[in-house]
């Protein structure tokens, strides 16, 4: 079975910095980091822990795009260039679908299993 982003114990945060820093797991109970993952600039959005297409993950929103990361690696699902300039975080709208809200526009974004894993 697969183990939910909040029995794991940790803090997500959008960390910034390159060479795999933008986001950030954290150990709660010691603050002692356990993985970061990807390299592009920070959005100002907070990650979010989701269920999209059957797969527990983190929801990370950058200034050009979103991904799903594995809440026990960091290892990258999923990610979609979305330009939005997202300020706000992503909002879960059910059904596997998401809605990234921008300054300059909203992206809506629908998970799927596909050959190669989510979609």
């Amino acid at each position: 079975p697969t183990r939910r982003s909040s029995d794991l114990d940790l803090l997500f945060v959008q960390t910034g910095g390159s060479a795999g820093r933008r986001t950030t797991a954290f150990a709660k109970a010691t603050g002692d980091v356990r993985w970061s993952a990807g390299d592009d600039e920070p959005g100002y959005a907070s990650p979010i822990t989701a269920e999209l297409a059957g797969v527990q993950q983190i929801v990370s929103v950058t200034d050009s795009a979103v991904s799903g990361l594995d809440p026990a690696s960091g290892r990258p699902l999923w990610s979609l260039e979305a330009g939005t300039g997202v300020v706000s975080k992503p909002v879960l709208l059910g059904d596997d679908r998401l809605l990234l809200p921008g300054g300059s526009r909203a992206v809506a974004v629908k998970a799927r299993r596909g050959a190669s894993g989510i979609e």
